[in-house]
């Protein structure tokens, strides 16, 4: 195979293009080592050598496949293709005693801050009051970091009389900065997707790539898409979007309405009035919640106690389990017509992700609750012609036998 453009830059080395100087030169001059000649040709070698290893660079930062950072950024913006930056996760908190008023961040001054106390500078502030002694805190440090559980937080600077300031619930675990494989291979999804007249692939574009920014706000995360649910032209949408509950998880009744009026506007359903061609009737609905109780038992190893710091553990394992689960089934284009969608909370998995918790665990029983007990798998199967309902997390019971 011949070499590329690339390959050829990569052969031009000061070494090569030294060598190939001297080479033109006549020989009947003076040319070996140490020779004016060979002096005078070998600084422009390494000159000209670094400026071929420049045009490699950009040649190599110019196109998707071998991008990095902020290359990669400026290569995928160009098909209004955006990397996902890490968010800043959000926790409720206790304190004691629960009369103190702690400050709430607003436009102009900040709220009252914690730092865990286990060395790691996380600082905590507080953006919301729920009820006595409850508040809800956001980590000033982007990343997935601030969703760990860090025990008890410490005032910083001590301003109020409080005894104790402990994580209650993981409301947002936050996200860190989409690595390059990661945006690469979103980009790669998107862009081999082919679009066709108001196809999968071009809702799928649409709504990931151009409503955020047209809807003033509104970004979903996944949704299930249902073409010709009802015969030619028509198309079910059910969006999934992050709240401070989780990702994946049922957009409220404006969101649906925004982009049920971008897509195909209700008054002149079907006439090309939005971002659907005409000819389309998209129809948009929310989802709903399916909670299910998850009954955990786990053995501890001898000498070894279960602790509320390790239920805790295990709680938000789980949850991030199931999150992990509705964004596998959410962004996932069903294979079969009309297109069914497929959810699986695997009780294997569950207990992993439990074990995974401590060394201390010898083992673990899961089951699930939802109208009936499951001691093995469930399934879940969505299609066009019934309501979704994702599953999240209802009761957690974790006991030691």
């Amino acid at each position: 195979m011949a070499d590329t453009i690339y390959d050829s830059l990569r052969n031009y080395t000061s070494e090569s293009l030294h060598t190939e100087a001297l080479n033109k030169v006549a020989d009947d001059v003076d040319k070996r080592e140490g020779s004016v000649v060979f002096d005078m040709t070998a600084p422009a070698a390494v000159i000209i050598a670094k400026c071929f290893d420049a045009l490699y660079q950009v040649a190599m930062q110019s196109r998707i496949q071998t991008a990095t950072g902020e290359y990669l950024d400026l290569c995928a913006a160009q098909n209004k293709i955006y990397r996902n930056n890490a968010t800043h996760a959000k926790w409720r908190i206790h304190v004691e005693p629960q009369d103190v008023e702690l400050t709430v961040r607003s436009n102009s001054s900040p709220g009252t801050q914690f730092i865990s106390s286990n060395g790691l500078n996380y600082i905590y502030e507080v953006i919301a009051a729920v009820r006595d002694g409850d508040y809800v805190v956001e980590c000033l440090t982007a990343g997935a970091d601030g969703g760990r559980d860090f025990g008890e937080l410490e005032e910083t600077p001590i301003v109020d009389a409080l005894d104790s300031v402990e994580f209650v619930k993981c409301l947002d675990g936050g996200q860190d900065t989409e690595t390059d494989a990661a945006f690469r291979m979103r980009w790669w999804s998107i862009a081999n997707s082919k679009g066709y007249g108001g196809n999968f692939y071009d809702y799928q574009t649409w709504i990931l790539t151009d409503f955020g920014q047209a809807s003033g706000g509104y970004q979903f995360d996944g949704f299930f898409i249902f073409p010709a649910w009802e015969g030619g032209g028509t198309v079910k949408i059910v969006p999934t979007i992050k709240t401070t509950e989780g990702a994946y998880l049922p957009a409220d009744s404006a969101a649906v309405n925004a982009l049920k009026e971008w897509l195909d506007p209700a008054v002149i359903s079907g006439r090309g009035g939005g971002m659907a061609p005409v000819g389309h009737c998209v129809t948009v609905h929310g989802a709903d919640t399916s909670p299910i109780n998850v009954n955990v038992s786990v053995t501890m190893v001898a000498g070894v106690s279960l602790a509320s710091a390790l239920i805790a553990k295990i709680q938000n394992a789980i949850k991030s389990y199931f999150e992990k689960q509705r964004a596998e089934c959410v962004t996932v284009l069903g294979d079969s017509y009309p297109y069914a969608y497929e959810l699986l909370l695997s009780i294997s998995a569950l207990e992993a992700a439990v074990h995974d918790q401590s060394t201390d665990i010898r083992s673990a029983f899961v089951t699930l609750e939802a109208g009936e007990v499951y001691h093995t798998d469930y399934h879940i199967t969505y299609n066009a012609f019934e309501p979704i309902f994702l599953p999240v997390t209802g009761d957690i019971t974790v006991t030691e036998v």
